[in-house]
């Protein structure tokens, strides 16, 4: 890369006078969206020797730039390095060095989804098959670099000790040139934290600094570390080359050009995931910041009316071929459905639905004593209980594949309220009423004593009458592969069996409520199904 004196981020769009790669088409950063990146089952990076500890204290410079350290060798005698996802060869680690804002500014240069992170940290590795970073350079498989975002909090809940050192030396290197010796025994794994390195981003893109060598390999990590204000905002004091303040150090965001990005999700299965911050999902699944996202509120008078022929709920009313077993899974009580006696699956299909959808689970989403318990809000009412009956796509062969498709599930969502009747007759749902005591551990699960169909879950209520949208899964990863069936009809359930579902504990033995907040419904349609024929039924009728 040039010298310092030559180049500076007052004027990003001139560097390609002396660096004309800077004016290349495959330029970093780039605005990565996890909507038209390409989901693909990436091997996930190895990390080796990264938690070997690092044999000499590390050397931290102002390069009038940024802030950047030579990755020494470890005690072992070799580099850290990396392979694994789209890689084909063992690149080793070199440098690390930083891309920060100010203190209105956001610094990271990759955007995710529309987000801008305080601060981007870059891992740079050279393929081991070139002798020299300049000669990696000049080769389009030269580089690697991790790209790893941290986000400013004001209260940490988690510390990073490696990090920290570093972070706590910068007031020693506030002018140009000027370098400290960071001591202790550190390894370049702990420059990582808890980052969640299973699930990232990766692409071809260049160095975002001149001589913008398209030479790269980017792995870029949604996940952001929470580090302390206090520590991101001693970035801001340093000055450059002139003794100005260096601040915002991160190039303008390039051209894709129809480049592809891909997106390995993994890792952190979506079983990680707490309802304490629902907001702060998409740091982690950054599908849960997309634009068609679940549950909504649904106001009739918003809807468009369809005229459709009414779904077609297969084998509903078969018996199935084995008694339910209900699992307590630390966010829902949830039971897989197994055939019928008839040998296949319930499935839904017709009206709305172009495909057939064959049932997988069904769960359950409720609150406490203190708040309503549906996801979806219907006429301004949010309501006790929400019953989920999720189903596939028969053209995908599992769920996995079905949720990388707009079309890849249909769920089907019944609302409850409570009532002041001692039992509300309902085989199907007495059944799994019954169940629920014995489930209220993490993990615990339990069968039913005998047989009972899926349409018995559904009660009386009237199946040709629903609302239609379509959406995301309610919790991580947050697929948009929904569409959602919501019938109109409430059914009721009895004060006494409603209490049984908030004594149900997570992994930690706390009751929990989980439910999704409302989501922006943007501009999507929302369509009402009606019979034509309104249909009284004897019973309860909302």
């Amino acid at each position: 890369p040039d010298s310092a004196i030559d180049w500076s981020y007052e004027n990003p769009q001139s560097w390609g006078i002396n660096s004309p790669q800077c004016n290349g088409n495959r330029q970093s950063p780039i605005h990565i969206r996890s909507t038209t990146s390409y989901i693909l089952p990436i091997a996930p990076i190895r990390f080796g020797n990264y938690d070997v500890p690092l044999s000499t204290n590390l050397n931290l410079t102002n390069n009038g730039h940024s802030v950047e350290y030579t990755v020494p060798l470890t005690t072992n005698g070799q580099r850290p390095y990396i392979t694994g996802g789209l890689l084909r060869n063992r690149y080793e680690a070199m440098a690390v060095h930083f891309h920060w804002g100010s203190a209105t500014t956001k610094g990271s240069e990759h955007v995710i989804d529309n987000r801008r992170f305080d601060v981007e940290m870059h891992i740079v590795h050279k393929n081991v098959q070139y002798a020299t970073m300049e000669e990696a350079a000049r080769n389009r498989d030269g580089l690697a670099v991790l790209g790893v975002m941290f986000k400013i909090v004001n209260v940490p809940d988690r510390l990073y000790p490696g990090l920290n050192r570093i972070f706590n030396q910068l007031p020693a290197i506030v002018n140009y040139q000027s370098s400290v010796s960071v001591t202790g025994r550190l390894s370049l794994g702990q420059m990582l934290g808890d980052l969640n390195t299973k699930q990232f981003f990766t692409y071809s893109g260049s160095l975002t600094t001149p001589n913008c060598a398209e030479s790269v390999t980017w792995h870029v990590f949604p996940g952001a570390l929470p580090i302390a204000r206090e520590q991101i905002q001693k970035f801001w004091s340093l000055l450059d080359v002139n003794g100005n303040v260096l601040n915002n150090n991160f190039r303008p965001l390039q051209n894709r050009n129809r480049r592809p990005v891909f997106y390995r999700i993994a890792g952190r299965t979506s079983d990680h995931f707490t309802y304490d911050e629902p907001t702060e999902w998409y740091n982690e699944f950054p599908q849960c910041g997309g634009h068609k996202q679940s549950p909504i509120a649904i106001t009739t008078h918003k809807t468009i009316d369809v005229i459709a022929p009414p779904i077609l709920f297969g084998l509903y009313d078969a018996p199935m071929s084995q008694p339910l077993n209900m699992r307590n899974n630390g966010h829902t009580v949830e039971f897989k459905v197994p055939p019928t006696v008839l040998g296949d699956k319930p499935f839904i299909t017709g009206g709305i639905l172009d495909d057939i959808y064959e049932v997988e689970q069904v769960h359950f989403h409720w609150g406490s004593t203190l708040r309503k318990g549906s996801e979806h809000v219907l006429n301004g009412h949010q309501y006790d209980i929400e019953m989920h009956i999720v189903h596939r796509n028969k053209k995908y062969d599992n769920m996995k594949t079905a949720i990388l498709f707009e079309d890849g599930v249909a769920v089907v969502g019944v609302l409850f309220k409570v009532v002041k009747t001692d039992q509300v007759y309902y085989p199907g749902l007495n059944v799994v009423y019954d169940i629920l005591p014995n489930v209220q551990q993490f993990n615990s699960s339990s069968s039913a004593d005998e047989l009972i169909s899926l349409g018995s879950l559904l009660g009386n209520i009237n199946r040709e009458d629903f609302y239609t949208y379509q959406g995301s899964l309610t919790t991580p990863p947050c697929a948009e592969a929904v569409t959602w069936i919501i019938f109109s009809d409430i059914l009721p359930i009895s004060y006494r069996e409603l209490p049984k579902f908030w004594n149900v504990l997570d992994e930690h033995g706390k009751n929990f409520v989980n439910v999704r907040p409302i989501q922006n419904n943007g501009f999507r349609k929302i369509y009402h199904r009606k019979p034509l024929f309104r249909f009284k039924y004897f019973g309860w009728q909302k």
